[in-house]
């Protein structure tokens, strides 16, 4: 099976979520190239198997391409009777000691404000906005009647 695609890693990027998704697309692209493999199965066999064009795959077996959808990712793997599993788990504290090393040496307030954010999101997850969920009181649209009297008035 001849390869189309190039092997060479992505650089790391300054972002915590790009790093994250170029790592899982890193995966999920070498297991779909390993079972491709394992199968022999090449990209126009594959596409032809799922019933897609062959940029498709090619898309899939490409680490540096992030815009895969999972309705492409979920119709891809069905149709070769693969499993994709998504994993969600708290980031440990490990890995956020590059990003910590980061905020020591930030050259400015802006850049050390944003990977504080990136640390506690890492960390704590993403910030929920409580006044929506603490049960305040929602502001009702006015009926029509009182719609009517205002634009009477």
């Amino acid at each position: 099976m001849r390869s189309t695609i190039s092997k060479r890693p992505a650089p790391k990027s300054h972002n915590l979520a790009t790093d994250t998704a170029r790592d899982m697309k890193s995966t999920l692209s070498a297991a779909l190239q390993s079972f491709m493999t394992a199968s022999s199965l090449s990209v126009t066999a594959a596409a032809a198997v799922v019933g897609c064009n062959r940029r498709i795959i090619q898309r899939l077996l490409d680490p540096s391409d992030l815009g895969i959808t999972l309705r492409t990712l979920t119709r891809v793997t069905a149709a070769l009777n693969l499993d994709p599993q998504l994993v969600v788990r708290q980031r440990p504290v490990a890995e956020l000691n590059p990003l910590v090393a980061r905020l020591a040496a930030a050259p400015n307030r802006a850049s050390g404000d944003a990977l504080r954010q990136q640390i506690l999101e890492g960390f704590y997850g993403r910030p929920v906005d409580m006044a929506k969920l603490d049960g305040s009181p929602v502001k009702k649209p006015a009926s029509r009647l009182t719609r009517l009297a205002h634009a009477q008035a």
